[in-house]
């Protein structure tokens, strides 16, 4: 049989070998499982399976990299790649036409049983090579999401990435567009220390890819050469944030992010990671310096025609589908920009909580009628509204230069001046709460209320917006808190428990029973390593040695001293000075629960190791062997040295083997 049907979706096995050569084993065949019933809740599946895959096969947050894209009906589309299809719905949903292929059978039945309800979508199972020769129609997009990469491998040949391009230009019908999605081999998240995605280690593609043969990710610039060498003209780039795989914001070369936009960084959901520094802090100096197109996560390609789309921003990863909004910035042929907020479902006639934004506007217009501040103008489409683009910039950022020069005087007139606009016609019941300051737009003395999403109208309000406004902006930043020692007003003393419990509940009504993705970082359970505590464990691992001399009069710590020490395959080597009237030597060897057997003590080329006698004054661990276990915070243990003739000033070698030891392992002692 060369073809098959699931539910309304075709499966093409023409050109497959017989044998699936690339699969993430058994996983699959949980996937399987789970498509096969169409009742199956899918995120209930990888929520409660907390593992990568899971994740990242079935979560529609996949489908942020492409659902911003603008296609008709009448568009053909052709996926290369489509992998269990987490991209193929949102690209059936839109086109009139999606052709898929896919090197396995196995993930060819995932896609078409999870997209079953599609009559749009053709899966061609077998090798791109082979199915390519034979390809009939003209696409107005083709899309290679994470398969570019990979092209040493599909295509082979001294230039497969040029080759695979020409091989898709091909398939292109007029003003046809080529879309990738791609990580950036320089990505701000590499040097920060996430593993390269791809082969899961450190500073991969940093260091080039050495010895790696089957994938390699570009810079930007290498990827602007590859597609002018494979002919494209028109190569315009976007910035997924923080990558591509499950991006919410889409950036472009005409709307960059603003300074403090990027606080999303600490998404490792396949691998432990470093945190050699903050990655926030980091991407504001590089967005100063207009640098983030180069630091960028990831990046997405349009060959071809641009879209007219120059941002958008997904408010889906932690909300219910019935607050789930897309919000893009359109640019039409004169460069005018409007704000569209996009429902993500159909949910009646009208979507309830669009139709609330276009309320919002109007309440707000009736309680700031005559007052010195504009509200971004609205219109209400049914399933969308479009907003007036405000120029601008945000009174957060403005209030961080403020911190930043330590200008209290302007901060507190601006604050002064937004408490007004907090204050101002409370009678009118309409409530902005989250009127925050990113939501305040400042362009000379012009304001300009924004994102007036969430605003209650004949009702008492139900939380101090002011407290709210800061709360917003301290946890965002500890570097801000250095205005809590401002007088910020006698009553507006902020309220971080109050606020911090009102938002746990405002928050879970948004997102309902769903995990955000922030939740299924801490459900996956891989660590995050700090650099400081990288530190601290490299300290644990090269122990301060103290040394406690007893002359006669007993241990004291007034006769003691710290000694350097040096460490190499868990041996500790150190020097201790004694002189003729030495009896007894206490060593402290850490300061932690640890495993220590003395290897060898040797003065003035004489070996004492053999000679060595313990101590019962001056030990408080216990001997297993020759190994002394300490279980407690302060290890320490005596020797007798009153027997080798030891003289003045003169000098012991010590060599110790030494392991810190977690207290759950020394049940046994």
């Amino acid at each position: 049989m060369m073809t098959d049907k699931i539910g309304n979706v075709t499966i093409d096995y023409t050109y497959y070998s017989g044998q699936d050569l690339y699969s993430d084993g058994d996983i699959e065949d949980v996937l399987y499982e789970a498509v096969r019933d169409e009742k199956t809740d899918l995120r209930k599946v990888y929520e409660e399976g907390a593992s990568w895959p899971l994740l990242y096969h079935l979560s529609s947050y996949r489908q942020n990299i492409v659902s911003w894209i603008p296609m008709t009906k009448k568009d053909k589309v052709l996926e290369v790649g489509s992998g269990c299809g987490a991209i193929t719905g949102a690209l059936a949903q839109s086109a009139g036409q999606v052709d898929c292929i896919e090197l396995s059978k196995k993930r060819s039945l995932i896609n078409a049983h999870r997209n079953r309800k599609f009559n749009n979508v053709c899966i061609n199972v077998g090798n791109f090579k082979d199915i390519e020769e034979h390809i009939d129609k003209k696409y107005d997009f083709i899309y290679l999401i994470g398969v570019l990469e990979y092209s040493k491998s599909y295509i082979g040949g001294e230039n497969p990435y040029v080759d695979f391009l020409n091989i898709l230009k091909k398939h292109l019908a007029p003003n046809g567009r080529i879309v990738i999605a791609i990580e950036n081999k320089m990505g701000l998240k590499y040097f920060a220390g996430a593993k390269e995605d791809h082969v899961s280690r450190f500073f991969t593609s940093i260091e080039g890819y050495k010895g790696i043969e089957s994938v390699e990710t570009m810079t930007k610039e290498g990827l602007r050469k590859i597609c002018r060498k494979a002919g494209f003209k028109k190569v315009n780039f976007y910035y997924p944030y923080p990558d591509y795989k499950f991006p919410s914001v889409i950036y472009s070369d005409k709307r960059m992010p603003a300074v403090g936009e990027l606080n999303d960084n600490i998404r490792n959901f396949d691998n432990d990671r470093l945190v050699l520094f903050n990655e926030t802090d980091a991407f504001n100096e590089i967005i100063k310096d207009g640098y983030f197109d180069i630091f960028s996560n990831s990046y997405l390609l349009i060959l071809g025609e641009d879209v007219n789309v120059i941002y958008s921003k997904y408010s889906n990863e932690s909300r219910q589908d019935l607050y789930a909004i897309r919000t893009s910035i359109t640019e039409d042929i004169v460069d005018k920009k409007i704000v569209k907020k996009v429902v993500k479902t159909t949910l009646g006639p009208t979507n309830a909580h669009i139709n609330d934004i276009n309320i919002a506007y109007e309440g707000l217009k009736r309680r700031y009628y005559n007052y010195d501040v504009e509200i971004q103008k609205c219109n209400f489409n049914g399933f969308s509204v479009d907003l007036e683009y405000a120029e601008g910039t945000t009174l957060d950022t403005i209030l961080d230069e403020c911190i930043r020069n330590n200008d209290k005087e302007k901060f507190l007139k601006l604050f002064d001046r937004y408490k007004k606009l907090v204050d101002y016609n409370k009678e009118a019941k309409v409530w902005d709460i989250d009127l925050i300051f990113s939501n305040i737009l400042v362009d000379g003395n012009r304001w300009t209320i924004i994102d007036y999403e969430w605003t209650y109208l004949d009702i008492d309000c139900p939380v101090d917006i002011v407290n709210r406004a800061l709360y917003y902006f301290l946890v965002r930043n500890d570097s801000r808190r250095e205005i809590l020692k401002w007088d910020l007003g006698v009553d507006y003393i902020f309220r971080e428990k109050e606020i911090a419990a009102y938002e746990t509940q405002f928050q879970q009504s948004i997102v309902g029973e769903t995990k955000t993705l922030s939740d299924m970082v801490d459900a996956i359970g891989y660590r995050r390593l700090y650099t400081e505590d990288i530190m601290d464990a490299c300290a644990l691992r090269a122990p301060q040695i103290q040394i406690y001399y007893d002359d006669g009069a007993g241990y004291k710590e007034e006769t003691s001293c710290f000694v350097p020490a040096t460490i190499k395959d868990d041996i500790v080597t150190f020097k201790i000075k004694v002189n003729s009237g030495t009896k007894n030597l206490r060593i402290d060897p850490g300061f932690g629960p640890c495993s220590v057997d003395i290897l060898s003590i040797t003065s003035r080329e004489r070996n004492l190791t053999e000679d060595i006698h313990y101590t019962l004054r001056g030990f408080n661990g216990k001997r297993r062997g020759k190994s002394m276990l300490f279980k407690g915070q302060d290890p320490h243990f005596g020797i007798k040295v009153s027997g080798w003739n030891l003289k003045d000033d003169d000098v012991l070698d010590v060599a110790i083997m030494y392991y810190p030891i977690n207290e759950g392992a020394l049940k046994w002692v």
